[in-house]
């Protein structure tokens, strides 16, 4: 009894202390558990159009519901519900219209505040639409079966891998009883084997995979099925589809064209017994796509001949595919198995690629001929038509075959003319139809285009891989009044000096801009050039240029520099080798610096004891002739010389060198050079205007005497006619009654001096040589002289009837002229161009004014000319007499 009274009062004891626990732990109990949140209706299912009812329930809120806040987060956009509503003293709610902004999965939470209090998704999807985008065929083979395919409902749905289409097949041609149809589970494709009958028909219900998520009508209102049944019909004739065609073969391949033939499907070999023709396609794409032709067309199964296509391009390889049906209603076949040719080599449709201004010229040429380059670039594929073997150029009527790797010709082209050059692009088969033609003017085609200079410069910009041109130019000099100057770039990367290793690039731009960007060029451009061409067809071929820099390089030190003593006394002059622009070391000069100094330059030696004074600089700008002249320096005195160039980015190292200054000798400093050319053509003027002046005066002294001879012929002709009429009439006078005097020896006649009888006889010459009388008379006659009729008796005894002529072509004076009639005997007529000399046996002396009158001479006074030259003493008189006498000649013209 003890022990259970013990035992009862130790229960009692621990019953109590456990109630006194839980008296205890309960308020910390509710403090460390408290009631759960909640959220409802929990993650849902909710397609776009509808209104989701959500609420908020959680002791924190008791109380004080207005503190609640719904967050709602789809994708990177979030905002808070405005429209919350209170339920009771501790929930609220929202109503959420589900609109194309939501995100497919989108999350919704529940604040106090900012304190968070519960979380839930929602499922986003467009509403379900029947299956109707079908397509399909029935493949009728030796294994006939149909394939129907529809979309994969991504056109509907924000999620369509939550989308379950299920397709039940009936194949009696009606839909009667779908519970014992086939069942096709994919999600769009179906494939039956069947074919016996015309029609098949399938039943579609699509279903969505979160459909219990679907929440009840106290949170949502559904405005659409999570299902949908659909159904459609199935035509097999018309959409009857025959397997591929076999051993397509193609045979006859030409250069244009082809013969394909091939084997036909099992369809139109064993069950197709009414079939004479089916259509055909095909396709043939080059194995770039650059060419795709599609060629259909009715092929008669009865005669089954190859089929012909044309309109291929030479030398390029196909892939062929081909494709047949028997109605155009039908789809097309399988098709075939993809098969290559390539058609045959050909000529070349045209030439390589050229520009009306790619040629250079190298220089301005010697003799009439000057050095000129062609350019050109590979041209397209579609133009080649077959395997280059190399180039073939045309100039005049030579003909110059160059290798497969050549991008140029060099050749000397006439400096005074425009030559034509013509470059065929060559195969195996021949050169090409038609050449591509590059005309390069005469140099002096257009001269204020040829001739004017361009100040351009190139400035390199690195981007990345690539890099920036910058090109600038001035061109003042150029008129654009006779015609639009356009600017024609080229660049390449170079191989040899000014040639391209490959093709090079070509852009253009009017010369008004003076600037333009290009964008994109390889870092291997390293070969700048332009050319100008006027729009009335003028042009100028390019030039290559070197001014192709990068604005943070550094010149080099300068080159070559030389100094000189000067012309002047003191003076010292100073060349170097300008190199404004260097496309190989890719800095711009703008500028020189010129330094001399009597001792050396502080910057070589300490500055103790160094006077300024002894230094002068200057700064010489780049784009002028390299050449500078320090004046007024000590003469004969030692003076360093440095120089440096400079870019926008520092100066170059300096260059040094050492001369002494110019020292003249005397007071004078000489003449300058120009002064001194200046006195030699001065003087060479004057000597000019003497000798002008001096043969000026010799040929009018001479036409004097002309004019005074003839005169004097003149008057001794009127008394020789007064003479031969007083004789006529028989009037003698006393000077005819002197002594005749015997025939005079006289110069050799032909016969007597036949080595001479080549020499042809001049017109009329009459020759008297005499010796001057010792004493002349008193009257001032010439004692013994001959009278008239001794030298017409000799002249008509002496006559040479072989050098008669009665035409004046003998003098070359024109055509023939009859002579008159004057009353002489035909004796003394045929005698008027006859060649006789007249001389005396001892010394005479004769006047002009006792020669005989032309009468004797010349059958027609008034259309002749007579001219009398007395020369200078001879020293050989034809008759031997003394070397004393005068020679005396009338010619009559």
């Amino acid at each position: 009894m003890a022990e259970g009274r013990i035992f009862g009062g130790w229960l009692n004891f621990k019953f109590k202390t456990l109630v006194l626990f839980l008296i205890i732990i309960h308020p910390a109990a509710a403090f460390l558990f408290p009631k759960s949140n909640k959220l409802l209706p929990g993650d849902s299912l909710v397609f776009v159009g509808e209104t989701l009812r959500v609420t908020c329930s959680s002791e924190k809120l008791k109380n004080d519901v207005s503190k609640a806040l719904f967050k709602i987060q789809a994708g990177e956009n979030s905002w808070y519900q405005e429209n919350v509503t209170e339920v009771d003293s501790s929930t609220a709610e929202t109503h959420i219209l589900i609109t194309e902004n939501f995100a497919a999965v989108s999350s919704l939470t529940c604040f106090k505040e900012q304190e968070y209090l519960k979380a839930m998704k929602i499922y986003v999807e467009k509403p379900l639409k029947p299956v109707s985008n079908f397509s399909g065929f029935f493949f009728d083979d030796d294994e006939p079966y149909s394939m129907v395919k529809w979309s994969n409902n991504s056109e509907y749905y924000l999620a369509p891998q939550n989308i379950k289409t299920e397709a039940r097949i009936v194949t009696n041609g009606t839909p009667q009883n779908w519970s014992h149809a086939a069942l096709c589970e994919e999600i769009d494709s179906c494939k039956v084997d069947y074919g016996g009958e015309y029609y098949l028909s399938f039943h579609f219900n699509t279903s969505h995979a979160r459909a219990h998520l679907r929440r009840e009508p106290e949170y949502l209102q559904p405005l659409y099925e999570t299902f949908v049944e659909s159904t459609h019909m199935f035509n097999l004739i018309q959409n009857r589809k025959t397997g591929a065609l076999t051993n397509v073969q193609v045979k006859n391949i030409n250069h244009t064209c082809i013969d394909v033939s091939w084997s036909l499907p099992y369809y139109f070999t064993k069950k197709c017994s009414n079939c004479s023709s089916l259509l055909y396609k095909m396709e043939l794409q080059t194995s770039d796509a650059a060419e795709h032709l599609s060629i259909r067309g009715l092929q008669n199964l009865e005669v089954n001949e190859p089929i012909t296509v044309c309109n291929l391009t030479s030398f390029t390889s196909y892939n062929l595919t081909a494709w047949v049906k028997k109605e155009e209603k039908n789809p097309w076949s399988e098709a075939s198995s993809q098969i290559q040719l390539l058609t045959a080599e050909d000529r070349p449709l045209t030439g390589p690629q050229v520009t009306s201004t790619s040629y250079h010229v190298l220089g301005p040429g010697e003799k009439g001929w000057r050095p000129v380059r062609i350019y050109w670039n590979t041209q397209p594929k579609s133009s080649i038509r077959g395997q280059i073997t190399g180039y073939e150029v045309h100039e005049q009527n030579l003909k110059t075959k160059l290798r497969l790797s050549s991008n140029f010709y060099a050749s000397e082209l006439p400096i005074a003319s425009g030559s034509e050059i013509k470059i065929y692009t060559s195969t195996k088969v021949g050169p090409s139809v038609s050449p591509s033609v590059v005309y390069v003017p005469a140099a002096d085609a257009d001269k204020g285009l040829l001739e004017s200079s361009i100040d351009l410069t190139v400035e390199e910009i690195l981007i990345a891989k690539t890099k920036m041109l910058n090109v600038t130019w001035k061109a003042d000099a150029l008129d654009e009044s006779e015609g639009q100057i356009i600017l024609t770039f080229y660049m390449c990367e170079e191989e040899r000096p000014k040639a391209c290793l490959s093709d090079y690039q070509v852009t253009q731009a009017n010369l008004s801009m003076g600037q333009i960007e290009l964008s994109y060029v390889s870092l291997s451009v390293d070969l700048f050039g332009y050319a100008l061409e006027r729009s009335t067809g003028q042009k100028r071929g390019i030039e290559w240029t070197d001014c192709v820099y990068q604005a943070d390089q550094i010149p080099a030190k300068p080159e070559d520099l030389q100094a000189f003593p000067g012309e002047k006394s003191g003076s010292v002059r100073i060349t170097w080798s300008n190199t404004r622009c260097d496309r190989k070391k890719k800095a711009l000069v703008y500028a020189y610096n010129l330094t001399i100094c009597a001792q050396q330059h502080p910057s070589k030696a300490s500055s103790e004891g160094f006077d300024v004074k002894e230094c002068r600089s200057a700064t010489y700008p780049s784009d002028r002739p390299s050449i500078y002249v320090f004046d007024n320096l000590v003469a004969d005195q030692t003076y360093q010389v440095y120089l440096q160039a400079k870019s926008l980015s520092g100066s170059s190292p300096e260059a040094q060198t050492e001369t002494k200054s110019a020292k003249v000798s005397g007071s004078s400093e000489g003449l300058p050079t120009e002064a001194i050319i200046m006195i030699v053509l001065l003087l060479i003027v004057i000597l000019g205007a003497i000798f002008c002046c001096y043969i000026k005066r010799h040929i009018n002294r001479v036409n004097l005497q002309r004019k005074k001879m003839l005169m004097l012929l003149s008057v001794t002709d009127k008394k020789q006619e007064a003479l031969d009429t007083n004789e006529d009439s028989g009037i003698s006078s006393a000077a005819n009654k002197q002594p005749t005097v015997s025939d005079p020896p006289l110069l050799p006649r032909r016969e007597q001096n036949p080595e001479k009888e080549d020499i042809p006889l001049s017109p009329i010459v009459v020759a008297s040589s005499m010796a001057e009388a010792n004493t002349p008379e008193p009257d001032g006659s010439i004692k013994d002289a001959p009278t008239s009729d001794t030298l017409k008796a000799y002249v008509k005894q002496n006559a040479d009837p072989s050098q008669v002529s009665t035409s004046a072509e003998q003098d070359g004076y024109g055509e023939p002229q009859a002579t008159p009639d004057d009353g002489l005997s035909s004796e003394w007529q045929d005698m008027q161009y006859t060649h006789a000399f007249a001389c005396t046996d001892k010394p005479l002396s004769i006047e002009f004014n006792d020669l005989q009158d032309e009468g004797a001479l010349c059958s027609s006074p008034e259309s002749v000319e007579k001219q009398l030259v007395v020369s200078n003493k001879v020293s050989e008189m034809p008759c031997g007499v003394a070397d004393s006498g005068y020679k005396a000649q009338a010619f009559i013209q």
